[in-house]
């Protein structure tokens, strides 16, 4: 199951998943296991654990240097450009980007469909206003 806040964050997320897929394929592990199984001796259900664990520790760089820094703040830029018709930089989505995903802090994300009703021109800086405005509100 994928849990993601909108279109362009779903999109960001199964490439995330095919890049994954993509060292899985890469690392090969069932050869690793088998390697496993005659060169340390480990019983087959050991080795299958080790490569379980060794696949959920490599998620964790995927998300650190590819996800969070690349990939979500590129969902974020397509939101805010396409489906909210809000000009704004790269540099702008990757810092308002935590709006538009859900994160520890916070678990729900913010719409903000109502910014389609301000002129284009008004759109940025009242998205910035309200960024700002979560940042400084506790528990949001």
């Amino acid at each position: 199951m994928i849990l993601y806040s909108h279109f362009y964050d779903f999109i960001a997320k199964l490439i995330l998943v095919a890049l994954l897929v993509a060292c899985l394929f890469i690392i090969r592990p069932e050869y690793w296991e088998s390697l496993m199984i005659a060169q340390w001796g480990l019983q087959a259900g050991m080795a299958k654990f080790l490569m379980i664990s060794f696949v959920c520790i490599l998620v964790v760089p995927l998300v650190w240097f590819v996800y969070l820094p690349w990939l979500s703040p590129a969902a974020a830029w397509c939101y805010l450009r396409f489906s909210l018709k809000t000009p704004v930089s790269w540099e702008d989505a990757r810092q308002l980007e935590s709006l538009f995903r859900p994160t520890l802090k916070r678990i729900h994300w913010f719409p903000m469909t109502e910014l389609k009703n301000l002129r284009p021109e008004e759109r940025k800086p009242e998205l910035l206003r309200f960024f700002d405005q979560i940042k400084t509100t506790p528990n949001q």
